[in-house]
């Protein structure tokens, strides 16, 4: 397809018939700046936002970036080998290079991530598009936006999306079909009703309230000393230990002082804030066993096992909500029959020692699991030019040229790798090559 049949045939949400009148879009003029800075091209940045309580900010932040740091692919799976075809499309575009004018692919998916857990559900909306999404399914994603769902009808939803043009939020009725609705599968947990989340909210607000009463000079309690203060001379004497305690607590990461054996602390309220610390930390514990998270995870600290946990209980569950949610909206029906899938991939060595890493990838290559090539394509090097680094074979078993070897695939008498074969999607539900000839979907070419 040429540039002047795509331009002939582009589509703007913005400049269709689902736009909304918006209290939103005070300003329509692109180049007036009065109101630019009022509102943000991210959606964790808007004004609308923040909804949840400041202690899960860091949380919320750690899991974005987590996420955001995975690759994304478009394939075309075969069903009966198993291969793998990369495929070049708008969609894919958006995800790992530019997703709109503000964001890379990469900050888009930090966006998504940050939006879907503040919000509980969220919309993905395509912005600009090769044809319009209401004529034909088949039509290519140019960029795309996080947008929040403000109302929702039986076969449309009300959202809320940044407009590049002017600067500002605007609202637009969209088609269930058109756009992709993400639900967290974190939403229970994350609520602001969550018995343990409420509670360790109530304690940690109690904490900061008994701060700052410290802080004021708000009596908390009393020390008893082993002697009458009324005299002038035991006056300054208690005096003198009265703000070396002070001294103590201040420098103490956790207001604790040291008393003599026989001085005593009389806490005002009967001691009822003496367990009020060891509570919030239990309660934030009971938390994070509920997430899927820990401490070890936020600091940076986490060893395999819990790195592990980490991503097979909470990032792999987001990502995968959101790679379901694009493949069922911007993926034809024909193109999820010849395989096509949007799909994410973690680097599983991200965090492993330099010396696991060897070993497992002796491993591998042994066992026929990767190729050499592959593993170094994971570990970010090169390929090797050997061809025997693109083949799968058992390397403990002895070439044909050896006594009692056997050829097998990648030795002696096997075949070489073919070259693979990149195909586009072309727009039209057809694919073509990277010269811009027909081909199936295979790639072979089509007369």
């Amino acid at each position: 397809m040429g540039e002047d049949s795509l331009l002939l045939h582009s589509w703007n949400a913005f400049n269709a018939s689902n736009q909304l009148s918006s209290n939103y879009m005070s300003n329509t003029d692109p180049f007036n700046y009065s109101s630019v800075g009022k509102q943000s091209a991210h959606y964790l940045s808007s004004g609308y936002m923040y909804g949840k309580a400041d202690m899960l900010k860091g949380i919320i932040s750690r899991i974005a970036l987590d996420s955001s740091m995975v690759e994304f692919k478009h394939l075309k799976i075969n069903e009966k080998d198993g291969n793998q075809k990369p495929i070049k499309s708008g969609i894919i575009n958006c995800l790992t290079f530019e997703a709109n004018i503000d964001q890379t692919g990469r900050a888009f998916i930090y966006d998504v991530v940050w939006s879907l857990l503040d919000e509980g559900v969220i919309a993905v909306v395509p912005i600009d598009t090769s044809h319009d999404p209401d004529d034909t399914s088949s039509y290519e994603v140019e960029s795309i936006r996080v947008a929040k769902i403000v109302e929702w009808f039986p076969n449309h939803v009300k959202v809320r999306c940044y407009n590049e043009k002017t600067g500002l939020e605007q609202d637009l009725m969209m088609a269930k079909r058109d756009v992709a609705i993400i639900e967290s599968p974190l939403y229970a947990v994350l609520q602001e009703n969550n018995p343990t989340l409420a509670l360790l909210q109530q304690k940690i607000t109690l904490m900061q309230s008994k701060d700052k009463d410290l802080a004021t000079g708000k009596i908390n309690g009393f020390i008893q000393f082993p002697y009458q203060t009324k005299a002038e001379s035991r006056k300054q004497q208690a005096q003198v230990r009265r703000k070396e305690l002070e001294e103590e607590m201040t420098k103490s990461q956790y207001g604790l002082a040291t008393l003599d054996h026989n001085e005593k602390f009389i806490p005002v309220g009967g001691g009822i804030t003496n367990n009020l610390l060891e509570e919030v930390l239990k309660l934030k514990q009971d938390f994070y066993n509920q997430l899927g998270f820990s401490e070890a995870i936020f600091n940076g600290t986490a060893n395999q096992v819990e790195a592990n946990q980490y991503y097979y209980r909470l990032i792999d569950p987001i990502l995968t909500a959101i790679t379901d949610a694009i493949n069922r909206t911007f993926l034809t029906k024909t193109a999820h029959t010849q395989g096509h899938r949007i799909m994410f991939f973690r680097d599983p060595f991200r965090t492993l020692p330099v010396e696991m890493i060897a070993n497992i990838s002796d491993t591998f290559s042994r066992n026929a699991v990767f190729t050499p090539n592959e593993i170094r394509a994971l570990v970010g090097k090169p390929p090797h030019p050997d061809v025997l680094a693109d083949q799968l074979f058992n390397r403990n078993i002895a070439d044909g040229n050896q006594n009692g070897g056997i050829n097998t695939p990648g030795q002696m008498g096997a075949e070489m790798p073919q070259e693979e074969i990149i195909i586009y999607e072309d727009g039209n539900g057809g694919y073509v090559d990277e010269q811009g000839n027909p081909v199936d979907e295979n790639g072979n070419p089509i007369e």
